[in-house]
């Protein structure tokens, strides 16, 4: 499994959909893992840094609940290191155009 995320990974741009991204990870630790994985790629700069209010999103179309989001697991999402997830999503996706 973690090879076929790891492939994803590669193939995820900012015109990747939401819905495309949820049928491909099914769990919190995947979700982790492909977000590790986009930080991990060097070859794209959209590929490292792109992605994560899609990923945020994902958490929630996964229905995870709330209280299954704890401070350990925020803190986790937050340490992979996307400061500014809006802006960096949105420099990309015009930088890619």
């Amino acid at each position: 499994m973690r090879k076929e995320i790891e492939d994803l990974a590669k193939t995820i741009t900012c015109e990747t959909s939401i819905e495309e991204l949820a049928g491909k990870v099914e769990s919190f630790e995947e979700i982790m893992f492909l977000l590790q994985s986009i930080k991990n790629q060097s070859n794209l700069k959209t590929n490292k840094l792109t992605n994560v209010l899609k990923i945020r999103a994902l958490l929630e179309l996964k229905d995870i609940p709330k209280e299954k989001l704890t401070v350990p697991k925020i803190q986790r999402i937050m340490s992979i290191g996307y400061p500014s997830a809006v802006a960096i999503h949105d420099w990309l996706c015009e930088d890619s155009q």
